[in-house]
């Protein structure tokens, strides 16, 4: 699973790299990310995935072991990480980013590859 998600990452990158620099796909011919600003986003998501994936499995599906055992919540080599979580995680990480740059956050959320 983790090779996938390693993939489509980078694929998912590249294009909204490619795609940035096709100015005619954007609304006024401007692209409302720079290429610097996609890797950043990029980094964001994917911690927000991380956090989020360990934080979803922990409190929905094992969340009595680790109020026994919160040395564990940050063991994430030893695997548990719900999707939903990672999808919150993502999500949350893109609009604290968004409020951060100061950019539209419907526009940068055209520009994220959805996986289908």
């Amino acid at each position: 699973d983790a090779l996938a998600y390693i993939v489509g990452i980078v694929i998912g990158w590249r294009l909204v790299v490619m795609a940035a620099r096709v100015p005619r796909l954007w609304p006024n011919e401007r692209p409302v990310m720079t290429p610097a600003q996609i890797e950043d986003l990029l980094t964001w998501i994917v911690v927000g995935v991380i956090i989020g994936g360990r934080l979803g499995y922990v409190l929905f599906y094992q969340p009595g072991y680790y109020v026994e055992n919160p040395g564990e919540i940050l063991a994430i080599w030893q695997g548990g990480r719900a999707f939903h979580g990672g999808l919150l995680g993502g999500v949350l990480a893109g609009w604290l980013w968004t409020k951060r740059q100061g950019l539209p956050r419907l526009s940068v959320a055209d520009a994220v590859p959805s996986r289908k």
